[in-house]
């Protein structure tokens, strides 16, 4: 019984420590969810997409910062918040929050017309 109960809890700790020290995106790949997110921002939200491509990204920004809440405090759960400087017939500076680790679209702040 000592046995299975150390069993688990050396797979527990296993676990933790793979979720606790996740990698996250790229730069590279989070400009292309970025963009990703501007030419198909989901329906719910009711945002006019907007027909961009890595070409028209003149410059990024980009900041990594821990999400609220005590589980995503205790497993060190990161967001990623990008401000891009869109260039082109369409010039605008919207910013996206992305998971710092999927790169799904959490919310998108700025201008996008």
């Amino acid at each position: 019984m000592k046995k299975i109960i150390m069993g688990l809890v050396v797979i527990l700790v296993i676990l933790f420590a793979f979720e606790y020290q996740k990698p996250v995106m790229t730069s590279l790949e989070a400009e292309k969810k970025t963009i990703e997110c501007i030419k198909h921002p989901p329906e719910e939200w009711q945002i006019t997409p907007v027909d961009v491509s890595l070409d028209d990204l003149k410059s990024f920004y980009m900041i990594i910062k821990a999400k609220e809440g005590f589980f995503n405090q205790l497993t060190n759960q990161r967001e990623m918040s990008v401000t891009a400087d869109l260039k082109g017939k369409n010039p605008m500076t919207p910013m996206v929050q992305l998971d710092a680790y999927t790169g799904k679209c959490l919310r998108i702040i700025g201008p996008m017309e």
